[in-house]
C-alpha cells in the first residue's frame, strides 16, 4: 500500500507544474494582449484625429474657394451676401454621407471708392466627428493688376543698353532687348521680318525678342498678348465716382493764359492744386513717332503757375479726377491715384515735371497715374529723376520726347539718370532715352512687388478672375 501510494503522489507532481507554467503564460499573453490592443487603440485614435485634422484643413479650404467663387459674382461684396458683419457658418457635405462638417469665414478688406481691392479672407473648418480640431487658413484675394509687370507695351518697342530692368516685361510687339534685364521677358510675336520692326540694328527675320540683352534664356517670343481692350476701367466711371467721393477738376484750359493744372502730392495726405499761366510751346517727337506741339515750363515752374487750394485727398476714395492737360510731381501718402481724362473731345496728356517718391518705405503708399493720351517727362526735369508709380498712357506713348533746339535749355535735352519705381503701361512705344545722346543715360527700372499684392484704388486690370495672392495656414 505504501509502495502504490508513493507512486500515484509522483505521478500528480508534473500535473502542478503545467498548470503553474499555463497560468504564467496567460497572464503573459493576457498583459501583452492588452499592451497590443492599447496600442491599437490608441493607433487607430491617432489615425482617427489626423484623419479628422485633413478633413477639416479639406473643409476649411472649401471654405476659401466658396468665397473666391462668391467675389467672381459679387466683386464687391465682403458681407457673404448678408449685409451684416461675420462670422459666416457654412455646412459642408459630402455627395456620398451627406453633412460632415462645416467652416466659419471672416471676411475683410480694402474698400475704397465703392470698390474692392484686396480681400482678407479667414476660413476655420472642423468636423462633426471631431468638432474640437480646427484648422484654419488666412489668404488675401484680389484680380491681377497691371502691377503684375515692370513694363506692358502695345507695340515695338526697344530697351536700350543703359538700362537695367527688374520685373515682367511684356510686349505686344516686336522687342529688341539689349538691356540689363532680370526678370522675364514675353512677347506676342513668334518671328516677323526685321525691317518692318523699326528697331534698327537687324535684318532679316527675327524672333519676337532680339537683341544683346543679358539673359536671353528668360526670353520667350509666339506668348499669349495682353489685350488693351480687356484692362478692365471706366475712365466715365471714375468721373462720376470723383464728383461724388473724390476730387474732381474741371477743365479750365484756354491755351493763352490757363494750360490746366499742376498738382503736387504732400506728405501729410493732401494735395497742393494750381492752375498754370504760363507755358512755352515746343515742338517735340513723341517716343511713339508724333511730333507734337507742347506747352513746356521751362525755368522756375513756381513763376508759371497761381496757387488755387490745398485739399485733404479723401481716404475712403483717394481719387483724383482732371479734365484738363496736367502736370505733377511730389510726395505720395497711402495709395492714390491721379487720372487725367476729358470724356468730351479733347485727350489730356500728363506731365511728370519733378520726383515722385513716397512718404515712407514701407509699402503703404503707392500711387497709380493714368493719362487719356500721353505721359511725359518733359524738358525741365532734374537731372537725377526718381518716379514711384504706375504709369498708364492710354492712348499715347510713356517717355522723354527727342527735342530740337530750345533757346536757353539746350543742356536740359540730356539728363542724367532716371529711376522708376513701379510700372510703365503705354500704347505706343515708350522711350527714356535717344541714340544722339538726349534723354537719360541711366536707367533703372525697379518692379514693386508691393503694388503689385496691393496697388491703388481703379488700377487698370487685366483679368476679372480673381486669385490667391496669399495662402497661409495659422495655428
Amino acid at each position: 500500500m505504501t509502495h502504490t501510494s508513493t507512486t500515484h503522489a509522483h505521478r500528480l507532481a508534473p500535473s502542478g507544474g503545467i498548470t503553474v507554467i499555463v497560468i504564467v503564460f496567460t497572464g503573459i499573453f493576457s498583459v501583452l494582449l492588452i499592451a497590443l490592443l492599447g496600442y491599437i487603440t490608441v493607433q487607430h485614435r491617432s489615425v482617427a484625429m489626423k484623419t479628422a485634422e485633413e478633413s477639416a484643413l479639406q473643409i476649411a479650404e472649401a471654405g476659401i474657394e466658396y468665397y473666391r467663387w462668391h467675389l467672381a459674382h459679387f466683386p464687391d461684396d465682403i458681407t457673404d451676401g448678408t449685409g451684416q458683419p461675420g462670422p459666416y457658418v457654412h455646412e459642408y457635405t459630402d455627395p456620398e454621407t451627406g453633412a460632415v462638417g462645416a467652416y466659419s469665414l471672416e471676411i475683410g478688406g480694402e474698400v475704397l471708392c465703392g470698390e474692392v481691392q484686396v480681400v482678407r479672407a479667414t476660413s476655420t473648418g472642423w468636423t462633426y466627428a471631431e468638432p474640437a480640431l480646427i484648422r484654419t487658413i488666412v489668404v488675401r484675394i484680389a484680380r491681377p493688376t497691371v502691377a503684375d509687370y515692370s513694363y506692358i507695351v502695345d507695340s515695338n518697342v526697344w530697351a536700350g543698353d543703359s538700362r537695367t530692368i527688374t520685373g515682367p516685361y511684356h510686349g505686344n510687339g516686336v522687342i529688341r532687348m539689349d538691356g540689363n534685364n532680370q526678370s522675364a521677358v514675353t512677347s506676342k510675336i513668334g518671328t516677323t521680318s526685321c525691317s518692318g520692326a523699326g528697331l534698327g540694328g537687324c535684318s532679316g527675320t527675327v524672333n519676337g525678342i532680339y537683341g544683346s540683352g543679358t539673359h536671353p534664356e528668360w526670353w520667350r517670343w509666339a506668348q499669349p498678348d495682353i489685350p488693351f481692350s480687356n484692362f478692365d476701367y471706366d475712365f466715365g466711371e471714375m468721373e462720376t465716382i470723383a464728383q461724388t467721393s473724390g476730387i474732381y477738376l474741371a477743365k479750365i484750359s484756354n491755351d493763352t493764359t490757363r494750360y490746366g493744372y499742376y498738382l503736387e502730392l504732400r506728405a501729410n495726405g493732401s494735395i497742393d492744386i494750381y492752375r498754370v499761366t504760363s507755358a512755352t510751346w515746343v515742338t517735340s517727337e513723341t517716343p511713339g513717332s508724333q511730333t507734337i506741339s507742347f506747352p513746356e515750363l521751362l525755368g522756375d515752374v513756381s513763376t508759371k503757375r497761381q496757387f488755387i487750394e490745398n485739399r485733404a485727398i479723401p481716404s475712403s476714395c483717394p481719387l483724383i479726377y482732371v479734365a484738363d492737360r496736367t502736370w505733377l510731381e511730389g510726395v505720395a501718402a497711402g495709395k492714390v491715384t491721379v487720372v487725367a481724362n476729358d470724356t468730351g473731345a479733347a485727350s489730356p496728356d500728363l506731365f511728370l515735371q519733378d520726383n515722385i517718391t513716397y512718404s515712407t518705405s514701407t509699402g503703404r503708399d503707392g500711387l497709380t497715374v493714368l493719362a487719356e493720351r500721353n505721359l511725359l517727362i518733359p524738358l525741365y526735369v532734374p537731372n537725377t529723376m526718381t518716379l514711384s508709380g504706375i504709369f498708364f498712357a492710354q492712348k499715347g506713348s510713356y517717355g522723354r520726347p527727342h527735342y530740337g533746339s530750345v533757346t536757353g535749355y539746350n543742356g536740359y535735352r540730356t539728363r542724367a539718370s532716371l529711376t522708376t519705381n513701379g510700372t510703365v503701361v503705354s500704347k505706343l512705344r515708350t522711350g527714356t532715352s535717344w541714340t544722339d545722346g538726349q534723354g537719360f543715360t541711366d536707367r533703372t527700372d525697379n518692379y514693386d512687388r508691393v503694388l503689385a499684392k496691393s496697388p491703388p484704388t481703379l488700377t487698370p486690370f487685366t483679368s476679372m478672375n480673381f486669385r490667391f495672392i496669399e495662402w497661409r495656414e495659422t495655428r
